[in-house]
């Protein structure tokens, strides 16, 4: 069976967790207790997605209960303990799930997602860098970006950028990186840099309040008149409810 991922996106981080909801009960393979377990899994995840974390756990733990060396189910019980606060609990499952895989590359991203946001920023960045450089990650863009994400709230500025970098290495169209990279760019005042950045942005995702707002702070640093009251325009047009529209408005010269 191979493993697909999916997105969660949560607290400014990219959660990476094992989609069970169709190859698991599809594969033939399984006995009646690994389909139970797996079942109960794809139930958590449905559950961590909807926001019901009291009944994630409470599957979660069901399917703990008929094998407790599952990688997957001490991985996701990290996830959902960590959201719950439960600290002890969220560590004994992510480390429980590294002993059995120690390479797993969801679980290193998880766990160090987690660690960042429990204030060990230096020890979740060596795991999203360990998730990084497995080969066998099929999101390693993933790893890198949480990277740049935890050094910026150190605040790590050079760092963060070199994992934006490399995390277009690997995947060159990455809107992430490349919103976070114009931002940098922008306040180091490199402002056609900033440009290039949030252009490529542009081509493969939507506008936002937020890259809008970039957008007209990078064209008022490089005096771009014309292209600042486009962005406005698009602000307006798109979001006239918006903060940034208020704030735009407010500064205008």
């Amino acid at each position: 069976m191979s493993n697909i991922y999916f997105l969660v996106k949560t607290f400014s981080f990219l959660l990476m967790t094992m989609s069970l909801l169709s190859c698991m009960s599809a594969s033939p393979k399984y006995s009646d207790r690994d389909q139970a377990v797996n079942e109960l899994i794809s139930t958590s995840l449905r559950n961590i997605e909807t926001g019901n974390l009291q009944l994630a756990r409470h599957t979660i733990e069901q399917a703990l209960a008929i094998n407790n060396q599952h990688l997957n189910g001490n991985n996701i019980a990290g996830l959902i303990y960590g959201k719950l606060n439960e600290d002890t609990l969220a560590k004994h499952h992510f480390s429980a799930a590294l002993n059995i895989s120690k390479n797993d590359p969801a679980t290193l991203n998880n766990y160090a997602n987690y660690l960042c946001e429990n204030n060990d920023k230096s020890k979740a960045i060596e795991l999203f860098l360990q998730a990084a450089s497995n080969i066998n990650n099929p999101q390693r863009e993933i790893a890198y970006i949480n990277a740049g994400l935890c050094s910026l709230r150190i605040p790590d500025t050079p760092n963060a950028k070199n994992y934006f970098l490399l995390a277009l290495e690997v995947q060159p169209q990455n809107n992430i990186a490349l919103y976070q990279l114009a931002k940098i760019y922008y306040l180091n005042e490199q402002g056609n840099t900033a440009h290039r950045y949030l252009t490529e942005y542009s081509q493969i995702a939507q506008h936002t309040p937020d890259t809008l707002k970039l957008g007209i702070q990078i064209s008022r640093l490089n005096k771009t008149k014309k292209l600042e009251n486009s962005y406005i325009n698009i602000l307006s047009s798109r979001f006239p409810e918006s903060a940034q529209l208020i704030w735009a408005v407010a500064t205008q010269k």
